[in-house]
């Protein structure tokens, strides 16, 4: 399944057999693949870098013009993403293969949630966030510090989605 922020669609693709990961790669328009794994083998690839290349309008007020989607389970944010996605199923040893039939774009509606346009910039900023926090672990409390981070991050940007008031930064 790809998902796409842009035009707010899941829609059904086909993989092929052999080279799926290239051919994800070439959705997705990146180099590198980040894994957001949903359990039991179902993983969205993304753009590693997506949030460090987060496109922008060259005249100001430069505006974002590319698309961000908030993964949640049971309305816990889980992840917040800068372009497209791509859902498929891992074996435990990381090769993708088909998705099972449970896992429908039904499903995967209700577990996705497209940022609108108008929002489009908080979003960029939130990522910007998210960037700043990728450094080197220094300590267990340090990481847990970080965790809580991102996890107060990620639910700024599901309020983004859900027209709900966004709360201002922990600091």
């Amino acid at each position: 399944m790809l998902i796409d922020p842009d035009s707010k669609l899941i829609t059904s693709i086909e993989l092929p057999e052999k080279h799926p990961l290239d051919h994800i790669r070439r959705l997705l328009g990146s180099k590198w693949l980040g894994p957001v794994n949903l359990g039991y083998g179902v993983t969205i690839f993304v753009d590693d870098c997506g949030m460090l290349h987060i496109p922008r309008e060259l005249a100001p007020p430069h505006n974002v013009t590319g698309g961000f989607f908030v993964v949640h389970n049971l309305s816990v944010a889980c992840a917040l993403c800068a372009g497209k996605g791509v859902v498929i199923m891992r074996s435990p040893r990381g090769e993708p293969f088909a998705l099972p039939p449970e896992v429908t774009i039904e499903v995967m509606s209700q577990i996705i949630k497209f940022v609108p346009n108008d929002q489009r910039n908080a979003a960029a900023d939130l990522c910007n966030e998210l960037v700043a926090d990728c450094c080197e672990v220094k300590s267990k409390a340090h990481y847990e510090e970080l965790v809580a981070r991102e996890a107060d991050i990620v639910k700024r940007a599901m309020a983004l989605c859900c027209d709900l008031p966004v709360q201002p930064s922990r600091e």
